[in-house]
């Protein structure tokens, strides 16, 4: 399924709903669509401007198309289900406070702007609205960055990569992914920051690896280098869910 073809089967679920106006696509599946129009979806991450409108927007639409697989995390806003082999991640609008040494933050609901700079890289922060399909670019960075190639966190680097140092490694799985650059001031935040690899577990790690294919996942390895060798089986596995 395209990403068009899931915009068809929403909008007709969602018409004349609170809904309706209120949804957007979100992050990869945007990026993806814009860098190549029949990339077929294996997920898509769904955003509603409506407070607690995630999980009541995911409850709807696995009952109306018989989905499969629902979960929600009420503490977090999300919720997700499977249909017809796409997973589907739901989430309401909000804004993120980080709480010192841990990587999973304390959320409320927030304005579309905040969503959108709660994002990790600008590339990952365009917009769907899914009534329209007009794409929104709220950093005035996102569609550039892409066309140039360029991961640049958004705001300031440094604070990106210490509230979650998960986003050191997803840093180099895009830009491995695509052929992307880092651009300078990001590389820079990176190599300042990159102890922080060292509070990750060895399943967040290899999480995040699993994620390419072997020959890409290769080159990320080697990039990435004695980093990667610094983090410590002791460890504790993730044990909560990170749908960023």
């Amino acid at each position: 399924m395209h990403l068009m073809q899931l915009r068809d089967l929403l909008v007709e679920q969602l018409r004349g709903s609170s809904f309706e106006a209120e949804t957007y696509f979100a992050g990869g599946c945007v990026r993806d669509w814009l860098l190549d129009k029949q990339t077929e979806l294996q997920e898509a991450d769904v955003c509603v401007h409506l407070e607690e409108g995630g999980i009541k927007l995911a409850d709807f639409l696995c009952s109306s198309l018989h989905g499969s697989q629902f979960i929600s995390h009420p503490e977090f806003g999300t919720a997700a289900f499977s249909y017809e082999g796409l997973r589907l991640e739901f989430v309401a609008t909000r804004k993120e406070m980080y709480r010192k040494n841990s990587r999973f933050p304390q959320v409320s609901f927030g304005s579309l702007e905040e969503d959108v700079l709660r994002r990790d890289f600008t590339i990952n922060s365009l917009l769907m609205q899914v009534s329209t399909a007009n794409v929104l670019d709220l950093t005035g960075m996102g569609l550039d960055d892409l066309r140039a190639g360029l991961i640049r966190c958004i705001g300031n680097p440094r604070e990106k990569f210490r509230e979650d140092p998960l986003r050191l490694i997803r840093a180099f799985r895009f830009a491995v992914r695509f052929g992307f650059t880092i651009e300078p001031l990001t590389r820079e935040a990176w190599q300042s920051e990159a102890g922080g690899l060292r509070k990750l577990s060895r399943r967040a790690i290899e999480s995040e690896l699993n994620k390419l294919d072997a020959a890409r996942r290769g080159e990320l390895t080697d990039r990435l280098g004695h980093f990667l060798g610094s983090y410590s089986d002791n460890n504790p596995p993730d044990s909560s869910t990170n749908n960023s």
